[in-house]
């Protein structure tokens, strides 16, 4: 999922920070990237991306509304190392998005939680 991206989607930012400690608290790996979706129907990319998740192995559940109104499908996935947890959400309006962002947009986010 680090590489996913949806059919006819445009990468428009990825962020990262590896994982250590900040203050000796541990703080986890995190993977984002940020997809700017063709406008038809924004939903199915959501839903295409949790199969995909889930093909890949990824327990996933239902996309639920989001507190800002968007749409957030979970997964997760034991990995040897730890647990992975992956955030997929689908962005309908502006509100969030970084100013030179336009909607509809798909973020994707990883964590790994050392075991």
């Amino acid at each position: 999922m680090a590489h996913y991206t949806p059919a006819g989607g445009e990468l428009v930012d990825t962020d990262e920070q590896n994982e250590g400690t900040t203050l000796g608290k541990p703080v986890a790996a995190r993977h984002a990237r940020l997809v700017v979706l063709p406008a038809p129907n924004p939903e199915r990319a959501l839903e295409d991306a949790l199969g995909a998740a889930e093909a890949a192995g990824w327990t996933v559940e239902e996309a639920q509304r989001g507190a800002l109104g968007g749409l957030v499908g979970q997964g997760s996935k034991r990995l040897s190392t730890g647990t992975a947890r992956l955030a997929l959400t689908l962005f309908l309006d502006a509100t969030v998005l970084p100013d030179d962002v336009r909607p509809p947009a798909l973020r994707i986010s990883l964590e790994h939680l050392s075991s």
